[in-house]
């Protein structure tokens, strides 16, 4: 092993032959895309003053709306159907816990053919909120030294038919051994990597709300473990004209079988609810030849799987 880090060093090679499930990995830039790119600046990540540890005790189901905010915990949803999901992870909050932020290097009622996205967005008027629930995808341990494939599972607003879109989820990367993630982008940027640990098989929760003054929060819960953790940051693109849950590739797409999405929902100023059993837009990616990912029917409970060879 001395050896080869010798013979790397001298010829200008990184040595990253093993990434631990604990530390970051190194992705391509702007590792997570809109549907269709257009051309916008790039800016430069702007992460906002922490949200203050709650107090021992904190109960989040019976805090008023604004000491929710104070603590960076979404808000309480409207209809029937995001409350139920929204007091569910409520309840498995149990401890504050994040990792050290790293910054990633790196048409309407149709269905949709595309490289990297499998999933559904729904066209809205004005979404401020989404969320959801998933199972975050096991990947199998497999040695790369750069650019390791990797699926993520996120929530977000906006990339359909433009570049701006703000988006959270969790990555599942096919390193020895695999490492997994969560982050938020707000795109064009390159992720940051922040949250609480996550590993595969997981039940997590994201939330992604817009603020409504050039700033967007993030909630992040692991339902299986409690940890959550939240974080503002500045998105002056925030486009809300659609809510996405998508599964996308990172570096190639590895095979992970199946994992659902459970209770997608998004809010707007005229109600919002749960992704509908026909959405607007359906996603299959695709390598040319072969649908590589799709996601099943929606039932009425905003819940469908996403599968993958």
């Amino acid at each position: 092993m001395k050896k080869i880090a010798s013979i790397m060093a001298l010829v200008g090679i990184p040595m990253v032959l093993t990434t631990l499930s604990t530390q970051p990995w190194t992705v391509r830039a702007s590792s997570f895309q809109p549907l269709h790119r257009t051309t916008l600046p790039l800016r430069t990540p702007v992460l906002l003053p922490p949200n203050p540890v709650p107090p021992h005790g904190f109960d989040p189901l019976t805090a008023p709306a604004q000491t929710l905010k104070k603590y960076g915990f979404p808000p309480k949803p409207k209809n029937v159907q995001a409350l139920k999901q929204w007091v569910y992870a409520m309840k498995h909050a149990r401890f504050y816990q994040t990792m050290p932020p790293v910054i990633g290097k790196t048409p309407y009622t149709s269905t949709t053919y595309n490289s990297h996205w499998a999933g559904y967005s729904e066209n809205t008027s004005g979404a401020y909120n989404v969320s959801s629930d998933w199972i975050q995808p096991s990947v199998s341990s497999t040695f790369y030294i750069f650019h390791p494939p990797g699926v993520a599972f996120w929530a977000g607003m906006g990339g359909v038919t433009n570049s701006s879109l703000i988006q959270a989820g969790a990555t599942s990367s096919q390193t020895s051994p695999p490492s997994y993630r969560f982050w938020f982008e707000d795109y064009p940027n390159a992720p940051i990597y922040m949250g609480p640990y996550v590993t595969g098989g997981d039940q997590v929760y994201v939330s992604v709300y817009d603020v409504n003054n050039g700033t967007a929060q993030v909630y992040w819960e692991n339902i299986t473990t409690g940890g959550y953790y939240s974080h503002a940051f500045s998105a002056p693109y925030y486009n809300g004209s659609t809510a996405d849950f998508i599964a996308e590739d990172v570096n190639g797409y590895p095979t992970f079988g199946h994992d659902p999405f459970l209770g997608a929902q998004y809010s707007t100023n005229l109600g919002g609810g749960l992704l509908p059993t026909s959405p607007t837009a359906k996603y299959i990616m695709t390598n040319g030849s072969t649908n590589t990912a799709w996601p099943g029917s929606v039932n009425g409970s905003g819940n469908f799987t996403i599968y993958s060879y």
